[in-house]
């Protein structure tokens, strides 16, 4: 989705109101976002720099991104909001002031963290994915902005069969992977789904895209800890395999250490952890490569991964 352009005059504008004595000195596109535009607010002043956040792809989870912060506050390092306007009068679109948080994403240092830095952080993200997944609901499904589920839908293999069935009666995906990948990924799906259900643990709260990209961290006289986690969305009432299954995609799923040390510190914090977490976060994962292959802007380069990903998890 296309950045929107931001007047710096009516930007000042707006400041001037929201934190008055705040000077800008600049601004400055941030990477990675795919559905909404990020910028760096460079200021002069209290509160210091922040994140101007504009909602493009669905205004409505600006309110429940800024309740999952205020409920993580203090136990799970997020961007605190200090500001959310519903309407696109000011600046033109939707839009939100977020703490400026200093660091680098995962995904850029990822290649060049020795084994020891990588195990320390698996047990410390472990410890975080338990305490965010800690957050309990009464029944799965999409949230609004005060975190009530508005949307349910079937957990477990009724669920996943469901959702899988649904995608792959789409031509575009039966196109893009195959009527006989499609055939042998669906019975795969049936022979499998039903190990979900031995899982009795509640809906808790799900990130839903919590890789590489959206784990902000810092290094610092040798370690490396957890800044923030980023951009929470698509959050919803799930299961921990969501998240679970995306962190470990590879290369992380091949480096037995960090898993050993996720599962580590994530039971020091949950210890119903299934042994068998990692085969249930891969079999849940499907879910995300199947999505992938349906959206129509999809890049050849992620449609690649969603192929190998399935052959692999499909035997």
């Amino acid at each position: 989705m296309p950045a929107l352009d931001v007047d710096e005059n009516r930007l000042r504008d707006v400041l001037a109101k929201i934190v008055p004595g705040a000077v800008l000195r600049r601004v400055t596109p941030l990477t990675g976002g795919l559905a909404n535009t990020n910028l760096h607010l460079s200021l002069d002043g209290e509160p210091g720099d922040l994140v101007l956040r504009l909602y493009q792809r669905d205004p409505r989870q600006m309110m429940k991104e800024a309740a999952i912060a205020k409920r993580l506050q203090g136990r799970v390092p997020v961007a605190d909001f200090l500001h959310a306007e519903r309407g696109a009068d000011r600046i033109g679109a939707p839009f939100a002031l977020l703490q400026w948080i200093d660091g680098v994403t995962l995904d850029s240092v990822l290649p060049e963290l020795e084994q020891g830095a990588l195990d320390s952080l698996g047990e410390t993200l472990g410890r975080l994915l338990a305490t965010v997944h800690g957050e309990r609901f009464a029944q799965p499904g999409f949230l609004d902005g005060d975190l009530d589920v508005v949307e349910t839908f079937s957990p477990g293999a009724e669920g996943l069969i469901a959702f899988c069935a649904h995608r792959m009666a789409d031509d575009r995906v039966a196109e893009r992977l195959g009527r006989d990948r499609c055939r042998a990924l669906m019975a795969y799906v049936e022979c499998h789904a039903h190990h979900l259900d031995q899982w009795q643990g509640p809906p808790c709260l799900t990130h839903a895209d919590f890789g590489g990209s959206n784990i902000l961290v810092k290094q610092a006289d040798g370690s490396i800890g957890v800044a923030a986690i980023l951009d929470w969305e698509f959050a919803f009432a799930g299961s921990p395999f969501f998240d679970l299954g995306n962190l470990t995609r590879p290369p992380l799923e091949a480096r037995p250490s960090f898993l050993a040390s996720l599962d580590r510190g994530y039971r020091s914090i949950d210890g119903s952890l299934p042994d068998n977490w990692q085969a249930l976060s891969r079999l849940v994962d499907l879910t995300a490569w199947i999505d992938f292959a349906s959206r129509p802007d999809v890049s050849q380069t992620v449609l690649d991964d969603a192929l190998a990903t399935i052959d692999r998890t499909i035997g």
